[in-house]
């Protein structure tokens, strides 16, 4: 890896490089009617989310 400084452009050629290669798609999260995202119980990674940080600790997970 070079020391030198990269252009924003050449950041996102590979970011997109990246995407293509691990063909990741960020998760579409479902949110209730005053734009507050709602979190999955049953996902463990919304969980550790919802349950280590204290800056969210007023967003509630669903009631299933």
């Amino acid at each position: 890896m070079s020391d030198k400084k990269k252009s924003v452009e050449e950041r996102l050629l590979e970011i997109a490089k990246l995407d293509r290669k691990f063909k990741s798609k960020p998760r579409k999260l479902k949110s209730d009617g005053f734009g507050n995202v709602l979190l999955d119980p049953n996902n463990p990674d919304d969980v550790e989310w919802y349950e280590n940080d204290e800056a969210y600790d007023i967003i509630d997970l669903p009631k299933q």
